[in-house]
């Protein structure tokens, strides 16, 4: 759960800032285990026994934070490790495995499309 932290702004106006605190991966979810920071935009997923699944509205970014595995995009498999980045559009079904021994924690960015855009 995101804390409020009070402050500021550069006018001297009060504005609210918050901090999400990882918390473990106490949550089941469709990717594996989760928490969620600042939920509904960052979250951060152990990948275990991912299902294939899409998003109509938003494509999302993974950040590889630990490990080393495959990610699977609309029938292509694409090998990942610590550090890289994959972009997922939207509508594109996609799931993630670490390799045999490891664990892939990933941080998983969404960005929301507009429904009626054109774009991937």
């Amino acid at each position: 759960m995101p804390e409020p932290i009070f402050v500021k702004d550069v006018r001297g106006r009060k504005a609210s800032a918050y901090v999400s605190r990882f918390g473990g991966f106490p949550d089941r979810s469709i990717c594996g285990l989760r928490d969620e920071w600042q939920p509904g935009i960052l979250h951060v997923v152990s990948f275990q026994d991912s299902e294939p699944h899409h998003h109509d509205d938003m494509e999302e970014i993974f950040l590889i934070l630990d490990g080393a595995g495959k990610v699977m995009l609309g029938g292509s498999e694409v090998e990942v490790g610590r550090w890289d980045t994959v972009r997922i559009p939207r509508f594109v079904e996609h799931s993630a495995e670490p390799n045999p021994g490891e664990r892939l924690v990933i941080a998983v960015y969404f960005n929301r499309c507009d429904r009626e855009s054109k774009d991937s």
